[in-house]
């Protein structure tokens, strides 16, 4: 039987591993990473990291090919309602609650697959640094940025869960 600290951790850790999970799915999506380079940044083997992306591999081939198609898709579906609207008889020049709805729905979809690349992009350039750092320094402050990165990830993918 399950005592409630028992209970509590595994709550806890379950949460951290689908944040983790979370992250390593948006940083496959978008950074660039391999799936080694990823399943490390996030701290999972790289079984379980091929595991992971096993669902992700046809998301991730239309976003390569279609993210900037579908965003020009979405606002010329925002150009054709705001031309609908002018073209109404002047006094009738205005949105319905439909048509706002419409456009604001499209809008909000549209800013939302624009700043879906800032996660991954921020995380890639801190990766970066930190690769950049390592080889810089002695094996003692490697090892000290390499804790640094370790704290920042489980930051970023406690910040990615508390948004979800």
């Amino acid at each position: 039987m399950q005592t409630p600290e028992n209970r509590l951790f595994t709550g806890y850790f379950r949460s951290m591993a689908s944040a983790r999970k979370k992250l390593a799915r948006e940083l496959y999506l978008q950074s660039g990473m391999d799936q080694k380079e990823i399943a490390e940044a996030v701290g999972v083997t790289e079984n379980t990291m091929s595991r992971w992306v096993q669902p992700w591999k046809r998301e991730k081939e239309l976003r390569a090919t279609g993210m900037e198609r579908i965003v020009q898709d979405m606002m010329d579906e925002v150009i054709e309602i705001t031309d609908a609207i002018k073209a109404k008889p002047a006094g009738q020049r205005y949105a319905d609650s439909k048509t706002a709805d419409a456009r604001n729905k499209i809008l909000a979809g549209v800013q939302r697959l624009r700043s879906s690349v800032t996660l991954s992009s921020h995380i890639t350039v801190m990766l970066d640094f930190l690769k950049f750092a390592a080889a810089q320094e002695a094996s003692d402050t490697a090892a000290h940025i390499k804790q640094i990165g370790t704290h920042y990830l489980n930051a970023v993918a406690q910040r990615y869960e508390d948004q979800q």
